[in-house]
């Protein structure tokens, strides 16, 4: 007996985890080491060091000016996100954490900072904003924790949704024209459509009105994409439509890159084969993205799109000429960068790449 267990912790001081063993397998194959989290770009990681004693501190007010210097500036990190979206998500965190708790009281917190600085201007549109956001995803974060417990009645969101309503209306004169302001009216429709407090036509009101504001910003149409899913507000017809839509707005700019943008956003909850998807036209999109934002996410991302569509060709040149590394949350799956990488391969060699 007691040499079976001497022998079992032996087994367990070496064994290797399965996810361990593929990570070998796929560098042994095609030579790129497997990585789980990528360093961010140089821009984005300069802007977050500059914040982040101002998030740290809990400085709203530094933060808004930070976003507002970031949002004159528009510039682009990473994959083509904007760097104000930075400054936003700091302003956002201290709620966000509260809820990660799953305290009540910490989000009343959190929410008690949010009002105290929205109380010393109410018609700032940054910290009507803020205080808005907060007071969403807070009622959301309640309900769901009623919905547990068996009781669905959306009761805390509808709550939220009036006093966000109200919050945004004393900053409304000066909040038209600002980016944080339009993006928590865009969401505030959303959370009162789903909880039946405003119209569904809303929506796209809201959603037109932020696109004006920057119509070259990734975020918003993800947004609107995943509100047009038949499961909520929408239908795989209305999906194409605004793909097309979004291209049309941001050709000249990007070319069909929004087209890959809004379908790889749809594509995680829906099967191509029920969209009206164009391979081909995707396929060009995730070219003209990696064109413009050439790092490796994105060449993940192309990579398993091609596979997934049987494009071989792409799938080829993009691990003999792109891809540096294997980032798995980029695949639909853990195992498709081998099931690609075989696809271009005869028995794990190379063929002419």
């Amino acid at each position: 007996m007691n040499l079976a267990m001497e022998r079992l912790r032996a087994i367990a001081r070496t064994a290797t985890a399965p996810g361990t063993l593929l990570e070998q397998r796929i560098l042994e194959l095609t030579g790129l080491p497997v990585v789980f989290r990528a360093a961010p770009d140089r821009l984005s990681a300069g802007v977050e060091a500059r914040l982040q004693p101002m998030r740290e501190a809990d400085d709203f007010a530094g933060l808004a000016i930070a976003f507002d210097r970031l949002f004159a500036r528009r510039t682009f990190g990473g994959n083509g996100c904007r760097t104000y979206r930075i400054a936003e998500n700091m302003l956002l965190t201290p709620g966000d954490e509260a809820i990660s708790m799953g305290e009540p009281s910490a989000s009343g917190e959190a929410l008690d900072r949010y009002r105290r600085w929205w109380l010393q201007d109410r018609a700032n549109p940054v910290a009507a904003a803020i205080l808005a956001r907060a007071l969403l995803t807070t009622g959301e974060a309640l309900d769901a924790h009623r919905f547990d417990s068996g009781v669905c009645d959306d009761e805390f969101l509808r709550d939220a949704c009036g006093e966000a309503r109200g919050v945004l209306a004393r900053a409304g004169p000066n909040g038209r024209r600002h980016w944080l302001w339009r993006q928590a009216d865009f969401t505030l429709a959303f959370c009162a459509w789903s909880c039946g407090a405003e119209d569904e036509e809303l929506l796209a009101v809201t959603f037109e009105a932020l696109q004006k504001l920057d119509p070259h910003e990734f975020g918003i149409y993800d947004d609107r994409t995943e509100h047009l899913l038949p499961e909520w507000a929408g239908s795989v017809a209305a999906i194409d439509v605004f793909a097309r839509a979004a291209a049309a707005r941001t050709a000249g700019r990007f070319g069909e890159l929004m087209y890959a943008r809004t379908y790889d956003r749809a594509l995680r909850f829906i099967d191509a084969d029920q969209t009206g998807v164009d391979q081909d036209r995707l396929l060009r999109g995730f070219a003209d993205w990696h064109a413009r934002f050439p790092t490796q996410a994105v060449a993940n991302r192309y990579a398993a799109h091609a596979h997934a569509f049987g494009a071989d060709a792409i799938v080829r040149g993009l691990f003999r000429d792109t891809l540096q590394e294997i980032q798995p949350a980029h695949w639909f799956d853990a195992d498709q960068p081998l099931e690609a990488w075989y696809a271009i391969c005869s028995h794990g060699k190379r063929l002419g790449i």
